[in-house]
């Protein structure tokens, strides 16, 4: 279950930041309507603005770190509670939609991506792994393609 859990809560900092806007289309790389693990970033409208999140390359993987304002923690937590459900059904075989990233993201764990979560006093760090070269690469590619898209979306915001 603590897998789970670590999954889910990378798929909320992975996709929080994208300020809850649906993207259309098949190419969709975060779609909050149609997702089934990101639509629970919806449920709190105001969570996603009050957090920041960032993805940075480490030498054999990516770090990532949120922060949560502290009034926003109960929500992140819900939010985080409710992508573990979805990602225990998808481990589970049931089938759902998903979009690109969250997609992306499973592959990468299925080709045995580690991680590790450490909460902080107003957020967490997570370490994401890999003694595999190949799944280092697909990871960091993965990781500056959601920054690349978060970018298009919010400029000002980098």
């Amino acid at each position: 279950m603590k897998r789970l859990h670590q999954i889910a809560l990378l798929f909320a900092a992975s996709a929080l930041i994208v300020s809850g806007l649906a993207f259309a289309g098949d190419d969709a790389w975060f779609d909050m309507e149609n997702c089934t693990m990101c639509k629970n970033l919806t449920k709190d409208p105001e969570l996603i603005h009050h957090m920041t999140w960032q993805q940075l390359n480490i030498s054999n993987g990516v770090i990532a770190i949120t922060e949560v304002d502290a009034e926003y923690a109960d929500s992140y937590a819900s939010c985080s509670a409710g992508m573990a459900k979805v990602g225990e059904q998808a481990m589970q075989g049931k089938q759902m939609p998903l979009c690109n990233s969250c997609m992306a993201f499973g592959g990468l764990m299925m080709k045995g991506l580690e991680s590790e979560r450490v909460e902080t006093m107003n957020g967490e760090i997570w370490l994401m792994t890999s003694d595999d070269p190949a799944v280092v690469k697909d990871l960091q590619k993965w990781a500056a393609r959601n920054m690349a898209e978060v970018a298009k979306m919010h400029p000002s915001e980098g």
